[in-house]
C-alpha cells in the first residue's frame, strides 16, 4: 500500500491552476485525508480509473525485466539499499564511478539532501501557452511537496485495516499467478 499512500499527497498537492488546465485532474483534496485516502485507493485498485497506474505498469513491464536493455527498480530496495540502487544503475549504463563520485551521488540521491533542495521539484511547464498556467511562477504542485517522507511502510498511519486486506487482495488476484512477481510487488528485492 506504500504506492497508495505516495498517491495521497501526490494527487492532493497539484496546485488549482495545473488542475483547471487538465480538467480537474488530479481530484482535489477533500479536505480529510481518510476520505482522500479511500476515495485514492478506490482510483487505484482493479477496476478503478487509475488502476494502470501500478496495477497495469507492473504488470506490463515484469515479462521484460529480463531483456538487456531494462533495468526493472523497485522503490523499497533504493531505500533500503541506495548505494546498491546507484551502483546497479552506474553498472546499467555503463558508468564507471569512483569510490568518491559515488558518496557524493549516494549523498545527493538521499532524502536528507534531497529535503534541502525540495524547491528544485518544483516541477514547471515551461513550453506550455496556456493562459491559466503562469510559467514563471506556477509549479504543478504546491511548493515543497514533492519530497514527502522517504521511508516504507508509512501506510498503516493513513489506511484502515480493511482497506489493507482489500489492497492485499487486489494484489493477490493480479499478480499472484506468478509468486515471484506478487513479492516484488509488495517488497522488491531481486528476481
Amino acid at each position: 500500500l506504500d504506492v497508495v499512500n505516495s498517491i495521497v499527497p501526490f494527487f492532493n498537492n497539484h496546485n488549482e491552476n495545473f488542475r483547471k488546465m487538465w480538467g480537474g485532474f488530479p481530484p482535489a483534496s477533500s479536505g480529510d485525508i481518510t476520505i482522500d485516502a479511500e476515495q485514492h485507493l478506490t482510483d487505484l485498485l482493479p477496476g478503478g480509473t487509475l488502476a494502470h497506474f501500478y496495477f497495469g505498469y507492473v504488470k506490463s513491464w515484469w515479462p521484460l525485466r529480463n531483456e538487456p536493455n531494462v533495468l526493472l527498480m523497485h522503490y523499497a530496495d533504493a531505500i533500503k539499499d541506495l548505494k546498491g540502487t546507484v551502483k546497479k544503475m552506474a553498472n546499467f549504463y555503463d558508468v564507471k564511478l569512483s569510490q568518491s563520485e559515488l558518496n557524493t551521488v549516494v549523498k545527493r540521491c538521499g532524502f536528507p539532501h534531497m529535503k534541502t533542495i525540495a524547491h528544485k521539484f518544483d516541477y514547471k511547464m515551461p513550453f506550455n501557452n496556456d493562459a491559466v498556467f503562469d510559467n514563471e511562477n506556477d509549479a504543478c504542485m504546491k511548493r515543497g511537496t514533492m519530497i514527502y517522507k522517504g521511508g516504507l511502510g508509512t501506510h498503516k498511519v493513513t489506511f484502515t485495516e480493511e482497506q489493507i486486506q482489500r489492497w492485499s487482495k487486489a494484489e493477490e488476484e493480479e499478480f499472484g499467478a506468478d509468486s515471484e512477481l506478487l513479492q516484488w510487488a509488495r517488497n522488491g528485492g531481486g528476481f
